[in-house]
């Protein structure tokens, strides 16, 4: 927020090669300055080279649900208080839910 101020207040700064005489105290961090720094974040998964990984094939779905469902048993065995967290549902709502298509990629 305080840079998105710096800039909003001094534009040219970025561009300039000569060295700014700046009146720090001109610089009024707002609110409009944090939505804007907000808005510019970039998240570093997106900044870093694009991933090379691409979504399953319909034919390897079925081909890995079993294996799925046997590694969210050993899963929930290891760490029962997940299945707490289920609120009721049964191993295989969870793997079933896990195992929707968007989550495979």
């Amino acid at each position: 927020a305080a840079l998105c101020a710096l800039r909003r207040r001094y534009p040219q700064i970025y561009t300039s090669s000569v060295k700014l005489q700046l009146d720090i105290s001109s610089i009024n961090i707002t609110a409009k300055d944090f939505v804007v720094a907000m808005q510019k974040t970039i998240p570093a998964s997106q900044r870093a080279v694009t991933s090379p990984g691409q979504a399953l094939s319909t034919i390897s779905k079925p081909l890995l649900e079993n294996v799925l469902q046997r590694i969210m048993e050993v899963v929930q065995n290891v760490f029962p208080h997940a299945e707490l967290a289920q609120k009721g549902e049964n191993k295989s709502d969870f793997a079933n839910h896990v195992s929707e298509p968007d989550l495979f990629y």
